[in-house]
């Protein structure tokens, strides 16, 4: 069956203006909670009395609730329309944001919230990519999904930047109703784009269509982002834990995240932007920032293993700059391969993802507690350098190179 190609050329102001800011700004909004999470974890151990085995098993539910509802998240999009999926993981991250800021008392109830968290982050990202694909300037798409990928490692400074400067200040719990507050803007915002956009309310007929998904070059490229996703998730929720223990104090702690999430973000803009101008093999690019990554996490090991605290910003800087900034060319790959079945092929992905980053932290902070953060930041080194294996296996199979018309 032939399946016919959306067009990725914008038909006026309000679709490019919109393309760019909604996926961008609701993907803000449901990554906030586990970006505030790894940000907070100094504080939120200490109000909770949990180390880093619990921190690992929050970030793994986070993510099984992100697994759970991925695949029919993709059907939902294609059924009630982008921005009604949009608007609803919103509101949901508004709830739940706001009640682990006012009401989240025990373990066992920010666990629930933290599942939720990972619900609605999932809820709304094969939504906003197929909102994004549809409406992106066809010769500006991969510095739209750069922009797009780039707003969770945005997240990820913004929760770094909350230690100084709201976490020891006033308490952790008033970052998260700051976060809940500026979800409120970003679900106005959404809802305003819906009035003004009827089409984003119904699925095109092709998109609806059957068709396989997922051959041998789709399940490698499934395996390598849930291998990559773990060992991501990993540096990302325990690279503050990490510098504290070795004598960072929290303040600076929290800065290191925020400048190492600053690294990730220009990469990711970066590459898409690259992406764009050149044609290549973008899942070739993947793989060679995994395997940077896993540098910086080797770099991170000498520093925990042999308490060398001034390579922490080194090692952050690479490990978290290369292993998370290659997920906005990754999506972009999935898009332009799986083009007309988007919302699908990103909600297949985003499964194996979600697997993978719940994954990756659990065994970081498995090994951690049973050896040390060295012997951890080892392992999360290895899982990257396997990521970009697979991924370069991806990259040869048939049909991977694939170019935009």
């Amino acid at each position: 069956m032939t399946l016919q190609t959306p067009s990725l050329v914008a038909p006026g102001r309000f679709y490019w203006a919109a393309g760019w800011t909604s996926p961008a700004l609701v993907t803000l909004s449901v990554s906030l909670g586990i970006s505030l999470l790894g940000g907070l974890a100094v504080q939120m151990e200490h109000s909770f009395g949990f180390g880093p085995t619990f921190l690992g098993t929050l970030v793994a539910l986070y993510y099984l609730g992100w697994s759970i509802v991925s695949m029919a998240a993709g059907n939902a999009a294609q059924r009630f329309g982008d921005v009604a999926l949009m608007a609803l993981a919103v509101g949901l991250s508004v709830i739940l944001l706001a009640w682990i800021a006012v009401s989240a008392l025990d373990r066992t109830l920010l666990a629930i919230l933290v599942f939720g968290c990972g619900v609605a982050a999932s809820t709304s990202q094969p939504a906003a990519n197929s909102f994004l694909a549809r409406r992106a300037h066809s010769a500006h798409v991969g510095l739209a999904f750069g922009v797009k990928q780039a707003v969770p490692t945005a997240a990820g400074l913004l929760g770094g930047l909350a230690v100084p400067t709201i976490a020891v200040t006033v308490g952790w719990r008033w970052a998260f109703a700051s976060a809940a507050i500026l979800s409120v803007l970003v679900l106005v915002h959404v809802l305003l784009t819906g009035r003004g956009d009827r089409s984003s309310y119904a699925a095109p007929p092709t998109v609806l269509q059957g068709g396989r998904l997922l051959g041998l070059e789709g399940l490698l490229l499934a395996a390598g982002v849930g291998v990559g996703s773990m060992s991501s998730s990993a540096i990302t929720t325990f690279l503050v834990s990490s510098a504290v223990a070795d004598g960072l104090s929290e303040t600076w702690a929290g800065t290191l995240l925020a400048i190492a999430s600053l690294a990730a973000l220009l990469t990711r803009v970066s590459a898409g932007a690259l992406a764009d101008r050149r044609r290549s093999n973008h899942l070739v690019q993947v793989s060679g920032l995994l395997a940077l990554g896993s540098i910086g996490c080797v770099v991170l090991y000498v520093a925990s293993q042999d308490h060398v605290p001034q390579l922490f910003l080194p090692g952050a800087i690479v490990a978290i700059g290369a292993g998370w900034g290659w997920v906005g060319i990754f999506y972009l790959a999935v898009i332009e391969r799986f083009s007309g079945r988007e919302a699908r092929a990103t909600s297949a992905m985003q499964l194996a993802s979600g697997v993978g980053t719940g994954v990756g932290p659990l065994v970081f902070g498995e090994v951690c507690a049973a050896t040390s953060y060295g012997a951890a930041w080892a392992t999360v080194g290895a899982i990257s350098a396997a990521g970009a294996v697979v991924m370069l296996l991806g990259a040869r199979c048939p049909g991977s190179f694939a170019t935009r018309s």
